[in-house]
């Protein structure tokens, strides 16, 4: 897709972001943090599920980024996907619903059809831009997963 896609929102009154949610979507539509893609930090870049970790990191001062792109809480470290008690700060409603994976964690942000999608599989196989993304999470965040089209003919 190399970046390009249509989001197909939805009228649908929804309530604010909390401050914590907030925090991690203004970060993905900054424009300061470099993607990557299938880690979750590489040198200053981060995928968009690294910056979920930042954010968390930042906000909380707890984890703490170790070497080029593991990122350390408590005793456990995390390569590919945050800690679901990352993942569960950011979703204090329980809207978002998440692939898990022994302790970690990969939210559904999307579909493509009926398929939900992975924030993981938009950053690193759809690969959607960060504002893009922000989009989907800040929908997801209310339990509403939107549908990710190709705008390729």
């Amino acid at each position: 897709m190399d970046g390009r896609a249509i989001i197909r929102k939805v009228d649908q009154v929804t309530s604010p972001l909390t401050a914590e949610q907030s925090h991690f979507v203004g970060m993905l539509r900054s424009g300061e943090i470099p993607q990557v893609t299938n880690r979750l930090r590489k040198g200053e870049a981060m995928c968009c599920l690294g910056v979920m970790c930042e954010s968390f990191r930042l906000q909380t001062g707890r984890g703490e980024w170790r070497g080029d792109q593991l990122f350390i809480l408590g005793d456990d470290e995390f390569y590919g996907a945050p800690p679901e008690e990352v993942v569960r700060f950011f979703n204090p409603d329980g809207n978002l619903e998440s692939y898990v994976d022994g302790i970690e964690t990969n939210p559904f942000i999307g579909r493509v059809g009926r398929e939900k999608q992975e924030a993981s599989a938009c950053n690193d196989e759809l690969h959607l831009k960060f504002p893009e993304i922000a989009d989907l999470f800040e929908s997801a965040f209310q339990g509403i997963l939107l549908e990710i089209e190709s705008d390729e003919d």
